[in-house]
């Protein structure tokens, strides 16, 4: 049976680059969201600042080569109250390349720098400064628009005479202040009804109780009037109001989810010989950590197309048909996709239910403790030098001087790396050679490595 990929690889001049997507919570932020806002110990605020700076030196040294987006499932306003709260505690948090909100929502793209955030500028993350391509890409799959549907929705509960509340948060006004959507007050809870910031791709309404059915019949006229495919969530009921959540319909069963930029970065990397790593710790990342997820758009035969999206969420069962197929293995080993667990005490399952992809020769996923984000890039790096070695020809030299491959020698599709030689330390001071352990690294006196990432 013969497989091909689906997308052929491309000529392209930036081969050997690194696109990191990384949930948020309790992976590249190594602690709980109330210790983090709480009034910190002098040990706990010395931690975060050793972490953040070495993760900011590491952003620094591989400069344009390597690509740091957040995704996570907070909205735009959440975040933004995460930053300001690591500015007022002296964290000096490292702020992403991009920004993707609320599991998938908007990316926004960032406009400044953090050296003039952390000395008191502007957040360099605007509302307005968004990835206008993917909002296209999302209208073409769904017919869903984020202005048009932001018009409906007013127009309708308008016609209510309900008074429209935007905000950031649906928690806590204790957590988020004026920008918590229940800071409404009680006593308008019949007149008013709360837009989450969702962005232009998301929408999560507060509906008071009463008005619901209503509400919900228009508004799912005007999507079959604007030919908009969407998917509708009940989310909870929360101080005499039901809370729905509404996404485009990306496919015949799935939302808009962390997933759809995953895939989408790992599919450009197919394209360019580059590689898309993610990193997650909880349920809510099972999806885009699975490597089956990805495989199966490299998978040209429909059948086997369909017997693996069958089997997408039982990790043996899949590597049962890569066992049965060279050729659909060989597609497995060379996809540029590595994933990383950042193994979470308070999460249980996410580990034992990927755990066939964390060892053996079918190694797609690495798996670190919190704090320990920056080594598993480093490490997720070496292991596809490993599966790929064309990409290793090509992996960026300011990569290169930061994470010693040392796959040249020869791979093992993923297993082990090879033993290091035992080489002594040198080290030119004129700007000459470092050789430390069995990596060799340039040093440059006269470079100087910006800091304002």
């Amino acid at each position: 049976m013969k497989i091909e990929a689906i997308r052929s690889k491309n000529i392209c001049f930036s081969a050997g680059q690194v696109r990191v997507f990384s949930d948020f919570d309790r992976t590249f932020l190594p602690s709980s969201h109330s210790d983090f806002v709480k009034k910190p110990d002098y040990k706990f605020v010395k931690s975060l600042q050793e972490y953040f700076k070495d993760f900011r030196n590491f952003l620094d040294k591989t400069g344009k080569d390597l690509n740091f987006t957040i995704t996570t499932g907070r909205t735009f306003g959440e975040f933004k109250a995460m930053a300001e709260i690591a500015r007022k505690r002296g964290f000096k948090m490292p702020l992403p390349d991009s920004l993707i909100a609320k599991n998938g929502s908007d990316e926004y793209l960032r406009a400044g720098d953090n050296k003039t955030f952390y000395n008191g500028g502007a957040f360099p993350f605007s509302y307005d400064v968004t990835n206008k391509e993917k909002e296209k890409q999302i209208e073409k799959l769904s017919g869903w628009n984020g202005k048009e549907v932001k018009e409906f929705l007013y127009r309708i509960f308008h016609s209510h005479n309900l008074t429209v509340i935007e905000a950031d948060s649906e928690h806590r006004s204790a957590e988020y202040g004026s920008g918590a959507l229940f800071n409404i007050p009680e006593m308008d809870a019949e007149n008013t009804i709360g837009l989450r910031r969702d962005g232009n791709l998301k929408a999560y309404i507060a509906y008071p109780c009463h008005e619901t059915a209503q509400l919900r019949k228009e508004i799912a006229e005007e999507f079959r009037k604007h030919r908009i495919q969407y998917i509708e969530k009940h989310d909870k009921i929360r101080r005499e109001r039901n809370l729905f959540a509404y996404e485009p319909r990306i496919s015949s069963d799935t939302g808009l989810t962390k997933l759809y930029d995953a895939k989408e970065g790992v599919i450009s990397a197919k394209k360019n010989n580059n590689l898309a790593i993610v990193s997650g710790n909880g349920s809510n990342d099972f999806e885009m950590l699975n490597p089956a997820e990805y495989l199966i758009e490299f998978i040209e035969d429909k059948a086997l197309r369909s017997r693996i999206k069958e089997k997408i969420n039982n990790p043996e069962a899949v590597i049962e048909e890569l066992d049965a197929s060279p050729e659909l293995a060989k597609i497995y080993q060379k996809m540029p996709f590595i994933g990383i667990i950042v193994k979470d005490k308070n999460e249980h399952g996410i580990y034992e239910k990927l755990a066939p992809f964390t060892e053996g020769k079918y190694k797609k996923l690495i798996v670190t403790e919190q704090f320990k984000l920056k080594d598993g890039i480093e490490d997720a790096i070496k292991l596809y030098c490993k599966q790929n070695p064309d990409y290793e020809k090509n992996l960026s030299s300011d990569i290169k001087r930061v994470v010693d491959t040392n796959c040249n020698s020869g791979g093992n599709n993923g297993g082990d790396a090879p033993e290091k030689s035992n080489l002594w330390k040198y080290f030119i001071a004129g700007g000459g050679i470092l050789l430390a352990g069995s990596g060799i690294y340039i040093y440059h006196k006269n470079k100087k490595i910006p800091d304002n990432r």
